[in-house]
């Protein structure tokens, strides 16, 4: 069971970010912080799902006999590197909506210090933390 103690130590704030739709024309939903974040603070933990990459693949037989192979959108979402066989599937309150311009982003995602956060973080084997930028 774990403590107060423990929450003020190692927990999250979950309620940084929430879902919603852009007022920016044809930008479509994302992820909105609903209070003022200090640059450098955590806006989110971003526990991870470890997939294999062929676990997305998808393989059809198409009625001439020949086989489609195509992947599944969770691969969208995921974080890897084209020549690994692993992806990180981030799974926490809308962190997959956070959207940014490219040459000015608003958030970065870092390995959380200390190994301990991590196991006492939402059981997550593998984490990073979604920082503020600006």
């Amino acid at each position: 069971k774990r403590t107060v103690s423990d929450l003020r130590q190692f927990g999250y704030c979950l309620d940084n970010i929430a879902p919603g739709t852009s007022l920016i024309e044809h930008a479509g939903r994302g992820a909105f912080a609903t209070r003022d974040l200090e640059q450098g603070s955590v806006i989110a933990p971003v526990p991870l799902l470890s997939l294999s990459r062929s676990s997305l693949e998808i393989l059809k037989e198409r009625q001439d006999g020949t086989v489609e192979k195509s992947t599944q959108l969770l691969l969208n979402y995921c974080y890897g590197h084209a020549n690994s066989s692993i992806l990180l599937f981030p799974y926490s309150n809308g962190v997959n909506l956070v959207n940014h311009n490219s040459s000015q982003a608003n958030v970065k995602l870092l390995w959380p210090e200390g190994s301990e956060r991590i196991a006492h973080s939402l059981n997550a084997k593998y984490m990073l933390e979604m920082v503020a930028l600006r």
